[in-house]
């Protein structure tokens, strides 16, 4: 009888720690804005922003969502923001293009800044992913944001794809 109370106290508490976890994991899916001094970024449902990533990356996310068959053990969609010094920025463009077949290029004014857009089918190891870049320049640096998606993951997770990377503006 004496182990009773502190048992009891004890479940009760591990299911009020479990409860809280979960709910937190799930908001953690939840759509976000990411605003700070140097860029605007919206983090659709299903993708997670890393808070203690690569200190190289000024930004890191990836999807809750796998790939399916041989890539079940890989992340559908993977997002990163690169500061980049001393390229030029159609040297850079040029780069990309030879690194697959290009499938979609656009280029947009922004408040006067120029943002290059554009996707690129890429496969390796017998995975295909659409890797979708968007490209600023701020202060002689480049900004490239790069969303790298397996190429089967769906039209809904191509659409937020393109949601996320459209929404990238510098301050």
């Amino acid at each position: 009888m004496e182990l009773l109370i502190p048992g009891l106290l004890l479940v009760a508490l591990m299911v009020w720690a479990s409860t809280r976890f979960k709910r937190l994991a799930k908001e953690a899916f939840e759509p976000e804005t990411i605003d700070n001094d140097l860029f605007s970024l919206e983090k659709p449902e299903g993708m997670l922003h890393v808070l203690n990533g690569r200190e190289d990356l000024l930004f890191e996310s990836y999807s809750k969502a796998f790939g399916d068959g041989p890539a079940s053990n890989i992340r559908a969609v993977r997002a990163d923001i690169t500061e980049r010094t001393g390229f030029d920025r159609s040297a850079f463009i040029k780069d990309l293009k030879a690194s697959g077949t290009v499938e979609e290029q656009h280029s947009e004014m922004i408040d006067g800044r120029r943002y290059d857009m554009l996707t690129i089918n890429e496969s390796g190891n017998a995975l295909k992913y659409a890797v979708t870049y968007r490209i600023a320049e701020k202060a002689g640096k480049l900004y490239v944001l790069q969303i790298k998606m397996l190429a089967d993951a769906g039209d809904e997770t191509a659409e937020k794809v393109d949601a996320m990377a459209e929404s990238f503006t510098l301050k």
